[in-house]
């Protein structure tokens, strides 16, 4: 499914930039359709197994994995947090060898994503204790308030 979902990425893009539409807006939305249908019938409680979910919510997790690859310039993994913690150790030591200053930039920027990430995992948990399945609607919501951000300033 993680597959599919960089595949549907690339052909959408291929087919988008040949249209000359904006990417980002346009797999923002198909992201968010998806999750949103997905965390609707998670939260109606639709019996299906927990592979069939985990496949479908990693289809649309690689279209934002394979998308959103930078922030500030920088490298960052926006889904696994393990590549974010490596790059934060690397550019802790390479200041602490160096002095260069340079590099306090890029140390708050992971240690920012990583605490955010952290942040989320607390939240999630959390209205999952208060609202069950429902607790993907949130991730939707907030995934459209992206949207309609970006659209505002395309």
């Amino acid at each position: 499914f993680f597959s599919l979902g960089v595949i549907t990425r690339g052909l959408y893009s291929y087919y988008l930039k040949k249209e000359n539409k904006s990417e980002a807006l346009h797999l923002l939305w198909l992201q968010w359709s998806g999750v949103t249908i997905f965390s609707v019938i998670y939260g109606i409680g639709i019996p299906l197994s927990v592979s069939v979910y985990v496949g479908i919510l990693s289809y649309f997790m690689a279209i934002q994995y394979d998308f959103f690859t930078k922030v500030h310039g920088l490298p960052y993994g926006s889904i696994f947090m393990t590549g974010n913690v490596r790059l934060l150790a690397a550019n802790m030591t390479q200041f602490f060898i160096t002095k260069d200053k340079k590099y306090i930039h890029s140390i708050n920027i992971y240690l920012l994503l990583i605490v955010l990430f952290v942040v989320g995992g607390i939240l999630s948990v959390t209205l999952g204790e208060l609202i069950g399945h429902w607790t993907m609607i949130v991730s939707s919501l907030l995934l459209g308030i992206v949207c309609m951000m970006v659209k505002m300033y395309e």
